[in-house]
């Protein structure tokens, strides 16, 4: 193509999956997740390019760098958007990359948000009650550790429900939220979560179909609206 990309856009391209996975877990693959070429495209914005991409895959590039998921490209797509039209109805991939780029997204562009309006300190430091988030964002149906065990532990004060009871000890004890890279307070049960606590946003007016994700207290991923047509890569 002729354009200054990482070597992890280049296997993406060539869809190593297992190799993406792989290259974000190193130091120099965290720094390539957070690189754009000069089309403004992260790794990430290649994987939903392709329309191929498992989500083993998008979900490495997303913890590698979080924020990814807002990001626009130099065209004004973020990598959901990108992924709604590449990936195609009848990929088996497609449900699951979506509700997991939506949860993504919700919680970046909330993020992004607090830090534009210099609250992001003072939210942290008053976000928890108890050890319960005021807020729960279920970014996977599974644990984004291991990829396997249903996700029922709640990251605080950030309010990730990303973790099963297996990974949790271990996220404790290193304090860094595998979903935010933020600061780890305490882990609590989602069955610890009272009725006080609230879902990431996710409006049932809007049309949009209910989240396959979303669970008896109501924790669902937004549907937003749907996008302009992208050509494929």
């Amino acid at each position: 193509m002729g354009l200054t990309q990482t070597k992890l856009h280049f296997k993406i391209l060539r869809e190593k999956w297992p190799g993406v996975a792989e290259r974000v877990s190193k130091p120099v693959g965290l720094a390539e997740a957070r690189t754009t070429n000069p089309l403004g495209d992260l790794p990430l914005h290649y994987a939903a390019y392709s329309g191929r991409a498992p989500p083993f895959a998008i979900r490495a590039l997303m913890l590698a760098y979080p924020d990814g998921a807002a990001v626009r490209n130099k065209a004004g797509f973020r990598p959901l958007e990108l992924a709604e039209v590449n990936y195609r109805r009848e990929s088996p991939y497609r449900e699951e990359v979506l509700a997991v780029l939506r949860g993504a997204t919700d919680v970046a562009e909330a993020r992004n948000r607090a830090r534009a309006e210099g609250a992001l300190a003072d939210a942290d430091a008053d976000a928890v009650e108890g050890g319960v988030p005021r807020e729960v964002y279920r970014t996977s149906a599974d644990c984004v550790v291991c990829l396997d065990a249903p996700a029922t532990e709640v990251v605080s004060p950030c309010g990730h429900l990303c973790l099963c009871t297996g990974c949790a000890p271990q996220v404790r004890k290193k304090r860094i939220c595998p979903v935010g890279r933020c600061y780890v307070a305490s882990i609590v049960s989602m069955s610890e979560c009272t009725a006080a606590t609230t879902a990431a946003p996710f409006d049932r007016a809007s049309g949009g179909e209910d989240s396959p994700f979303e669970d008896e207290v109501g924790v669902a991923l937004a549907t937003p609206p749907a996008p302009a047509a992208v050509p494929a890569c």
